[in-house]
């Protein structure tokens, strides 16, 4: 049977003109397209990281650095600190204390591991957790009113917390008397941008249940901007013990926090307790906590 290349005329002339277009092609274009090429394949990868984030808003999702399916959840920022994200809680341990959060309510689900911390969606929108030097930071974002709600973390610990006049809650080793070096930060809700929404007079609160310490939020959400965020902070911070005219003092190096996505205001610093030990010297614990601008 007869051949008729005449039916595909465009075939073998198409192919040639493509490879005279390459190599006519400068160097400089090639480098253009090559820079295209690598914008397209970053936005893909910012895309995905965003879709795995599980709904957390923009300054979330920055803060948790690149996706990383390997990323460890458990980390150690300091000699004898560690830090460790499990299925449903979150924990900090130290020489003085250990302290572990678990949101009532909240699923088992598999957590995206990031850079810089976890995050997964859940009912109320979504759980994410920031790993930012001696911090674990979580931070829940809500999409959809709740109205009136107490919003509680079961606490496990075998220290006794206590809400401090600032509102940080710090934890108190009942034998020997002091406070450790695991303290919760003030709470702070969050707008969809990172930015302070703290209704004035909110407070934390501790109560004791069936054996179990709780800390709770009695937040009403009506005037709040959707999404907002809770953001509950557990971190550490380092003490130095001295000895002054027989009395043991403690004085306490101040920590930083980058808080990585977000504009930090001043720290602010009060004494949480003070022990009166004797009428020529005393015993003060002082602690700081961020604020969001």
């Amino acid at each position: 049977m007869a051949n008729y290349p005449e039916l595909r005329p465009g075939e073998g002339s198409a192919e040639a003109e493509r490879v005279a277009v390459l190599r006519s092609a400068s160097p400089v274009r090639l480098g253009a397209i090559a820079a295209i090429a690598a914008a397209i394949f970053m936005a893909i990868l910012q895309l995905g990281g965003q879709s795995r984030a599980g709904g957390a808003p923009p300054f979330l999702t920055e803060a948790l650095g690149a996706y990383e399916a390997d990323a460890p959840l458990v980390r150690h920022p300091a000699p004898g600190v560690v830090l460790a994200i499990e299925d449903s809680s979150f924990q900090i341990r130290s020489h003085d204390a250990a302290v572990t959060l678990a949101t009532q309510g909240a699923g088992a689900g598999d957590w995206h591991r990031f850079e810089n911390g976890v995050s997964r969606p859940i009912a109320e929108g979504a759980e994410t957790i920031l790993v930012d030097g001696p911090t674990l930071e979580q931070f829940l974002t809500v999409r959809e009113r709740q109205g009136l709600r107490t919003w509680r973390w079961r606490i496990d610990t075998a220290q006794v917390p206590r809400v401090g006049a600032d509102g940080t809650v710090a934890f108190l080793d009942t034998k020997l008397h002091k406070l450790t070096d695991v303290s919760i930060a003030p709470v702070a809700i969050l707008d969809a941008e990172g930015k302070d929404a703290t209704p004035k007079g909110l407070r934390w609160s501790v109560e004791q249940r069936n054996g179990s310490w709780w800390l709770t939020l009695r937040l009403d959400d009506s005037e709040l901007p959707l999404p907002y965020v809770i953001d509950p902070a557990v971190t550490h911070r380092n003490t130095q013990t001295g000895t002054i005219t027989g009395a043991t003092s403690v004085s306490v190096t101040k920590p930083t926090r980058s808080n990585c996505a977000r504009s930090s205001a001043a720290y602010g610093w009060s004494a949480s307790h003070t022990l009166n030990q004797s009428a020529s010297s005393s015993r003060a614990t002082f602690f700081g906590a961020s604020r969001h601008a």
